[in-house]
């Protein structure tokens, strides 16, 4: 399994998110074996363009893709490892967060997790 993990690098550098992540990474590679990719790339002051510029450099054989801003923190180090077997159980090929420009993320993703009967989406 190849996994190529963007992390599209702000101005800042956030050294407690990083070994959060770091640590995601190690656990991953130790408990599936998957040759995990996290290539160099440049700071920018703007996160569109950071972003935009890391899909280029995502490998043509890559297995799974997963962007993570710099600044975000993981709190368990198998998270990326349950999301997986998560997508594998429920065959996604797709796991992305709810962007919105004039509401908040979190109102609308609250929003929409339940169906009219209460169940998980």
């Amino acid at each position: 399994m190849k996994i190529d993990i963007l992390i599209p690098r702000d101005k800042v550098n956030y050294d407690t998110s990083t070994m959060s992540l770091w640590r995601m990474i190690n656990y991953t590679q130790e408990k599936l074996g998957a040759s995990v990719s996290v290539p160099p790339l440049v700071r920018s002051a703007l996160v569109h363009e950071a972003r935009n510029r890391a899909v280029n450099v995502v490998r043509d054989d890559a297995d799974f893709i997963l962007m993570v801003d710099d600044d975000m923190a993981v709190q368990y180090p198998e998270t990326l490892v349950e999301m997986l077997e998560v997508m594998e159980t429920r065959q996604l090929d797709v796991v992305t967060p709810l962007t919105c420009k004039r509401q908040f993320p979190i109102l609308l993703a609250t929003s929409k997790l339940t169906d009219y009967n209460g169940t998980l989406r």
